[in-house]
């Protein structure tokens, strides 16, 4: 009666320790990606006092939800003939967010086709994009549309100015009346900083960036800008008169690009059609994605983009759709996955605890296990802890072999 009342208590109190464990490592780091502890086998499910068992177990970096990026390619026809359709773009991203976990809508410019001269398009822009407004974050830069030469953009400047989005926590600065801005999220264990360019910038907006990427060298970089890459896959090497700058695809990519190693993804629009070019620069892969669909019915039949990151494949899988037709673009330009790896994707790092009553032997999750001699009576159960890393929080498990006798 006496041995059973402490055996009773002895499971309480592992289990308690359980319940302890589990609380410190999810409020140890709240930021990390969540792993899974497995058992996998026991060398002897019916061992014996004083018998050492070799416990094998794997951490996981599992279950890191997958994300979305949307992009919205140039919408100036919309703006100027079809307002359905860009309506119905940023409805259909409202109506998604949640399915589609979707993180940031980014535009690539070209709100309108007539820059100043028809506010009346300015006001079809605001509608669509104020559908966004406190539900998920997004950004948009001036196209040479949205610009008169020289660059003056009075419109762009009334309806999407800073001050239109400086008070969302995601929101980073913006340069050159907002022309320039960059934005912060986090998803899948990383953090990230976007920005977005406008059409050909002045070269003090490249000094800005660069200043903003070595302070936050630390964040995943994306670039979303107006004009960068064309249908022959080669970089744009001149301007047109509808900006303040003189800063190509090319001067993009050399003055920028390809000298901040955390730049990983380039997004741009302006001339018709879509490609990819994948460039290595010092081992690290810089992907250069054009889409603009402005020359295909009604100014594009609202195709978008749809940018779906997996962690826990190191994928991002690239979808081209239109809400408006509910149809996908399929052909291998509009439809590709591009490897990237992400935290998730990583193994963990660190060292496990395996207990069984008090008697307590710790691997490293390389080694994948550790041996336990059995001196503690009365116990059935054997568990597994992580303590977790830089990236990771830590996990618990509980594996229950035969009881084991004396």
């Amino acid at each position: 009666m006496e041995q059973a009342k402490t055996t009773r208590i002895i499971v309480l109190t592992s289990l308690l320790l359980v319940l302890i464990l589990t609380f410190l490592c999810i409020k140890k780091q709240g930021s990390r990606i969540i792993t899974r502890t497995e058992i996998t086998s026991i060398s002897n499910n019916s061992p014996k006092l004083g018998d050492r068992v070799e416990v094998k177990y794997m951490v996981y970096s599992g279950d890191a939800d997958n994300f979305t990026v949307i992009v919205l390619p140039d919408t100036q026809h919309y703006s100027e003939a079809r307002p359905e359709i860009f309506i119905h773009q940023t409805q259909w991203i409202v109506e998604n967010i949640r399915n589609l976990n979707i993180i940031f809508v980014t535009h690539l410019g070209d709100l309108v086709q007539n820059n100043d001269n028809v506010e009346k398009e300015w006001q079809v822009a605001d509608k669509a994009m104020d559908l966004l407004n406190d539900v998920v974050p997004y950004s948009i830069l001036p196209g040479n549309h949205d610009m008169q030469p020289g660059g003056q953009a009075i419109f762009y400047n009334k309806y999407f100015p800073a001050s239109r989005f400086e008070h969302q926590i995601w929101w980073g600065g913006s340069f050159n009346e907002n022309k320039n801005n960059y934005q912060f999220f986090s998803a899948g264990g990383d953090d990230y900083i976007i920005f977005h360019l406008q059409y050909c910038p002045p070269r003090g907006v490249i000094k800005w960036v660069d200043e903003i990427l070595t302070t936050y060298s630390d964040r995943i970089a994306i670039i979303s800008t107006h004009s960068f890459i064309g249908n022959e896959n080669l970089r744009i090497s001149h301007c047109k008169n509808t900006s303040d700058g003189d800063t190509t695809g090319k001067g993009l990519w050399n003055g920028l690009v390809k000298t901040h190693p955390n730049i990983f993804l380039v997004l741009s629009g302006h001339i018709p059609g879509s490609s990819r070019r994948i460039d290595e620069i010092n081992g690290h892969v810089v992907y250069q994605l054009l889409s603009d669909y402005q020359d295909e019915e009604n100014g594009g039949n609202g195709y978008l983009r749809i940018m779906t990151f997996q962690p826990n494949r190191d994928i991002i899988l690239v979808k081209t759709y239109s809400p408006t037709l509910d149809k996908y673009l399929t052909d291998p330009d509009n439809q590709f996955d591009l490897p990237f790896n992400m935290t998730s994707g990583k193994i963990p790092t660190g060292s496990v605890k395996v207990s069984y009553g008090t008697d307590v032997c710790v691997g490293t999750i390389e080694q994948g296990g550790c041996i336990l001699t059995l001196t503690t009576d009365s116990i059935n159960e054997i568990i597994a802890s992580y303590s977790g890393d830089s990236n990771f929080k830590g996990s618990v498990t509980i594996t229950y072999p035969s009881t084991i006798s004396k």
